[in-house]
Formats: structure tokens, C-alpha cells, sequence
């Protein structure tokens, strides 16, 4: 049913939806130097996390609130794992829904590669492996993935991958993990994960970072950001998380929209399981659309009466 309900919401265009991919966000300047995991915790506990921004007048809004004269201030933004995806600038990196890690990386082991076993494992980026390399444009998944049979650095296979296919292989889940193991039939081979992504603290994935120039340091030592006011520039780089500094928080102020939804189906609209999983594929398009995790959505149905004197009102 839930399939059915999404080609309908989809496919009739009679779901109309407006959202923003800015959250309403109001910061604090913590003139209390902790270390980065520290200020994370205080900023989920007091407010709703460290700092995020959106654009550069995000950024601004920031240095206005400094009362202190301290040359870093921490940000939310921090290293993460995730899939390398192409990018008009290089590439950018894509969350992580599925994971089979066969156990934690380890410190500056910043390429994963997976084993004959189906597990992952994070490796340095500088040995030699044979490679996984996905277009993901093939809607067969045996014809998704190919396997290059020649040793190279997780850089150069990157580099390869995309030249002449999508990328390095980007595992999205179980089936797809066990064709490429599979294919491997032992032995080690590179796939597209890579610690050198970045996520904000809040988990959205940066649609912008105001990185200061010749930043972010591209060795993987620094897994945390800070904002840098000293200098000939003003903007991030990255920082050493266990450093105390001072830092910013924010919190999510709450904004509340409602929209009229309108129905071509069939289906049962006093029935709620159909209700939920109706909210349910609506909330994950908003959470698509604005880059977050923040979306809450209710369903509330007007009484008939008023129904349909809103109906009349707004009649041709």
C-alpha cells in the first residue's frame, strides 16, 4: 500500500509542499573553552547542538556575537565516514545507510576497502588494492558494479572510476554488498568509503562551509572546525577536537507551516496506517529537500462545516 499511496502523492501532482532548506536558528557564543566533544555535549544539553550554517550571512551573524578577543571558536562540523559521489568541484560525500564494518576505523585510516568476507575495513589510502567502480545509472545490479583486476591507491582509483564510470562503488545495501563480495571472491578490494567527509553535529550533510583558504588540511590529522578570526581571512578551518576552545550553539527555533493536501486514491483516508505512512514518505521529501533531520509533521483534518466554506471561498 505504501508504494501505491507514493506513486499517487507523486505522480498526480496534487501534493503541494513548500519548505525551506534553512532552518530558523538562533546562536550563542559560549565564552567557556571545552574540548569539541565537550561543547557538543553542552550545546545538545542547554540549547539544541553546535553550531550550523547555511550561507555566509549564517557565517556573519556568528563574528557579531563574539564578546571575547579569541582567534578560534568551535563549529559543529566534524570528519565523518561516508561514500565518495561526484561532484561538479571534485566529489562530495554522501551519508552512510547501510554499513557492514568489521570492526571501528582506526586513527588516520581514512580509505575503506572491503574483504573477502563482505566486511569493511579502514585502511591507509596510500596502499595498493584492486578496486570496485559503479555507474549508477544501470538499473541491473549485476551490470551496476565492476571489478578493475589492477592495484592502485584509493586516490588514483577514485580518479579512474570517475573518468570512466560513476565512481568507486557506493554500497547502499545488503543485496548490494553481497554481489560485490561475490564478485570479489576473496582477497581485498577499494570501495567508495572515505573518513575525509564532513558532517555538521547535527547530523545534515553541508550544503556549505566557509572553508578559509588552503582548508581543510587534506592528511586527515584534524577532525574537528573552528572559526578562525585572526589572520588576513575570516572563515573555517580545521581544528584539533581536544583542544579547549570557546564555541558556538544554536538552537532550532520552531517553525510551524500548514499546507492543504489534496488526494486522487482510493485508498481509506480515516484508515491510519494509511495516514502514517502517508506523513511518513512526506516528512522524508522534506527532510530531502532542506538537508535535515529537524521535520515533524501532524494530521489534523478540518471539520466539514468548515471545509466547505473554505471550499466556496476559494472556488473560480
Amino acid at each position: 500500500m505504501e508504494k501505491q499511496i507514493f506513486g499517487i502523492l507523486v505522480l498526480s501532482g496534487l501534493l503541494y509542499l513548500s519548505s525551506s532548506s534553512h532552518l530558523l536558528r538562533v546562536y550563542y557564543f559560549i565564552n567557556n573553552p571545552k574540548t569539541w566533544p565537550e561543547a557538543q555535549q553542552y550545546c545538545r544539553d542547554t540549547y539544541t547542538d553546535l553550531a550550523t550554517v547555511s550561507d555566509w550571512a549564517d557565517t556573519y551573524k556568528l563574528s557579531s556575537l563574539m564578546t571575547a578577543s579569541v582567534p578560534y571558536v568551535f563549529m559543529g562540523l566534524c570528519r565523518n565516514w561516508g561514500w565518495s559521489v561526484p561532484d561538479v568541484n571534485g566529489y562530495k560525500e554522501a551519508a552512510l545507510t547501510y554499513s557492514n564494518w568489521g570492526s571501528a576505523p582506526g586513527w588516520q585510516l581514512l580509505c575503506g576497502k572491503m574483504t573477502g568476507t563482505g566486511q569493511w575495513f579502514a585502511i591507509d589510502c596510500s596502499s595498493t588494492l584492486f578496486f570496485f567502480c559503479y555507474n549508477e545509472s544501470a538499473t541491473n545490479i549485476a551490470e551496476r558494479f565492476t571489478l578493475i583486476e589492477t592495484l592502485q591507491t584509493w586516490d588514483v582509483a577514485q580518479n579512474y572510476c570517475i573518468s570512466l564510470y560513476t565512481d568507486l562503488a557506493k554500497i547502499q545495501n545488503q543485496l548490494e554488498n553481497a554481489q560485490l563480495q561475490m564478485m570479489l571472491d576473496g582477497g581485498d578490494a577499494w570501495i567508495g568509503l572515505t573518513g575525509l567527509s564532513w558532517q555538521w553535529s547535527d547530523y545534515s550533510i553541508p550544503s556549505f562551509i566557509p572553508w578559509k583558504p588552503q582548508e581543510p588540511m587534506l592528511g586527515g590529522v584534524l577532525d574537528c572546525t573552528a572559526l578562525h578570526f585572526g589572520g588576513t581571512s575570516f572563515g573555517m578551518l580545521d581544528a584539533n577536537c581536544y583542544t579547549p576552545e570557546t564555541f558556538f550553539c544554536y538552537s532550532a527555533a520552531e517553525a510551524r507551516q500548514r499546507v492543504r493536501l489534496q488526494l486522487n486514491s482510493s485508498a481509506d483516508m480515516k484508515d491510519p496506517a494509511v495516514i502514517m505512512s502517508i506523513l511518513r514518505q512526506i516528512e522524508e521529501m522534506l527532510r530531502k529537500a532542506a538537508g535535515s533531520l529537524y521535520v515533524n509533521l501532524m494530521w489534523t483534518k478540518l471539520p466539514e462545516a468548515q471545509h466547505e466554506t473554505q471550499a466556496k471561498e476559494t472556488a473560480c
